[in-house]
Parts: C-alpha cells; sequence; structure tokens
C-alpha cells in the first residue's frame, strides 16, 4: 500500500456483478434478512438466491447452527461484526451480516463492506499468474533465473553445518506456485534464515518489489527448493515476473488479466474515497480478557497502513499476513 510494499487486495464479499434472476416471490421464501435488506435498498444481487437450503441438497439446521456460532462471537465481544454467506450450483444460499464495521460509531456491517482479506490475495495473484502459463508466455519448469538472474547463484542454509552450500536444483516457478522455494518471510519463524530478513530488513515498507527481492536472492534459502513447503515471499517474485513478462505495473497486471474480467469491482490494492465509507476497521482481541480494540499505533503493522491511498506501482508487494 501506499509507503507499504504490501498487496492487500480488499475484497467486497459480494461484488455487484449482475442481477438477481427468477421469482421474487418465490426467491425470498429462502432469502435471508441481509440479502432482504440489500434488494430492498435498490441495490443488486450478484447471483440468484435458491428457494431454500433444501432445494439445493443443503441443511438449514446446520446453516442455523452457523449463522448461531457467529451471532454469538458478536455478542460475547470476541469479533466486532461478520458477513456470511453460502453459495453453491450458482445459488445464494444464505446470506446475513452481524455487528459492525465500525464498533465506535456502531456502523452495521452491510452486504455492501469491505473487508482487508490480507493473504487471500495469493490465491487471486496466483490464478492471474496463471493465465501467463495458458498463454505459453511462461512455464512451470522455467528457472526463475531466466527472469532475475540474481537467483541463478543463491545458496541453501544448512542448519547442520552451519554453512551456506550450492543449489541441488534451479528454482523454478512451480517451486514459486507451490510455496516449495525455500523463501520465508522473517517473522513467521526464528531460524538462521529467518534473522538474516530481519537483520536486513527485507520487509522495509519503504523500498520497490524488484529491489527487495534482489536483496532477497543474497540471502540464503531456507531449504532446497521443492522440498519442503514454507510460507514467503514465493507470490511475490511470481508478480515480479509477471510485470516484467507483460510489462504492466503489478496492479494493472491483475486488473486487466483477472479482476475486470470477473467483474470484481471492489477489489483492488486501495479503496477509492467515494468507497472509504465501506472499509470496515479492523480490530484486535485482547487475550487476557476477550475484549477487542484497535491495534495500537505502529508504522509496521499492515492493518494500520491508509487503505484510502493508491500506492505507487513499484511500491506494491502481495504479503498481506
Amino acid at each position: 500500500m501506499a509507503r507499504r510494499n504490501f498487496l492487500c487486495l480488499l475484497h467486497l464479499l459480494i461484488p455487484t456483478i449482475a442481477r438477481a434472476q427468477g421469482d421474487l416471490e418465490g426467491i425470498w421464501q429462502g432469502a435471508t434478512t441481509a440479502a432482504k435488506a440489500w434488494l430492498d435498498s435498490g441495490n443488486s444481487l450478484p447471483f440468484p438466491v435458491a428457494f431454500s437450503p433444501e432445494s439445493v441438497e443443503m441443511s438449514s439446521v446446520h446453516l442455523e447452527e452457523a449463522h448461531t456460532r457467529i451471532a454469538s462471537l458478536v455478542e460475547d465481544s470476541k469479533i466486532g461484526g461478520a458477513s456470511f454467506s453460502v453459495m453453491k450450483d450458482g445459488e445464494i444460499v444464505t446470506m446475513q451480516t452481524y455487528g459492525y464495521a465500525n464498533v465506535e460509531t456502531e456502523q452495521p456491517i452491510r452486504a455492501d463492506t469491505i473487508f482487508r482479506i490480507f493473504s487471500q490475495s495469493k490465491p487471486i495473484s496466483t490464478a492471474a499468474f496463471l493465465t501467463l502459463i495458458d498463454e505459453g508466455l511462461v512455464s512451470y519448469n522455467d528457472p526463475v533465473s531466466l527472469y532475475i538472474p540474481e537467483f541463478a547463484t543463491m545458496k541453501v542454509y544448512d542448519p547442520i553445518t552451519g554453512t551456506n552450500v550450492a543449489l541441488e536444483r534451479p528454482i523454478t516457478i512451480w517451486h514459486l506456485l507451490t510455496h516449495t522455494s525455500g523463501l520465508t518471510y522473517g517473522f513467521m519463524d526464528n531460524t538462521h534464515v529467518d534473522q538474516l530478513y530481519n537483520k536486513n530488513d527485507i520487509l522495509n515498507p519503504d523500498e520497490d518489489l524488484a529491489t527487495k527481492i534482489k536483496r532477497v536472492a543474497k540471502l540464503p534459502l531456507t531449504c532446497q527448493p521443492g522440498t519442503k513447503w514454507q510460507y514467503g515471499l514465493s507470490t511475490d517474485v511470481l508478480l515480479l515476473i509477471a510485470s516484467l513478462v507483460t510489462g504492466l505495473p503489478i496492479d494493472e497486471f491483475l486488473q486487466r488479466r483477472l479482476l475486470e474480467p470477473l467483474g470484481m469491482t471492489d477489489t483492488g490494492f486501495y479503496v477509492p474515497l467515494y468507497n472509504a465509507h465501506k472499509l470496515a476497521i479492523v480490530y484486535q482481541r485482547n487475550m487476557t480478557d476477550g475484549t477487542i480494540h484497535r491495534p495500537p499505533p505502529d508504522p509496521h503493522n499492515i492493518q494500520l497502513v491508509d487503505y484510502t491511498k493508491r500506492p505507487k506501482h513499484d511500491e506494491i508487494r502481495t504479503d498481506a499476513s
């Protein structure tokens, strides 16, 4: 985001991309209050509403249990609010909202409330990248060094000998897609490599993605590529490659390849000012007494990024964990 290299794709859980279909009188026998309120406000639903859960072979009893559980989390102040929906076979089976998007002002969560989705950006980014593979622009087996030469000379840290050893195989696109590249974050574990990431300030929010990844290439991997699943910067590297291959800024690449074709109109790197009022506040839970509160001021806390500011293209990165 602005001055932060985070890709926090902000996804409206129920984007308005098509009008509800079918007879409304019949639909409302199976519709929920959030959906009805949504239509009563003059809006459209993205998909048809199922006549009833049983009409699509789901259980009303089990869905009611889910509603009750979510409602109790709000009533017990364990969460500020929630938006819950279930779809099956292209139909909305249930759709309900609970609590507040802003607890202090008692602004209720609505069907169009926008949430930060953090690392749910990874599957979105990956799906967009796969279109390049479909078109033959990149291959699963391509070595990353074909696009980022610095990756050809990377080393792997051996915790037994305490030394850096040579790669047994090149890091490939497949390793990035499957999070088996050996790249890490620096905050998930406390290994020697994680400590190096922290020492070198790899998550520096004021650094463009290309520079960051080239610095990462100078540090060792946590394991040999393809031998271990490791949550880390793999998706960041994928999107840098996508930008290099297409010549597009990362946000524009995602917009053209995935978001626009799917009608994901409220998904993006930031929330325009005209939609800022829809953005839900992030709260943290006090593990001592169970109450919720806003996170304390911290410039490195991704929950506190100003999502109403459009980031610079070269400052976008894909982590939102």
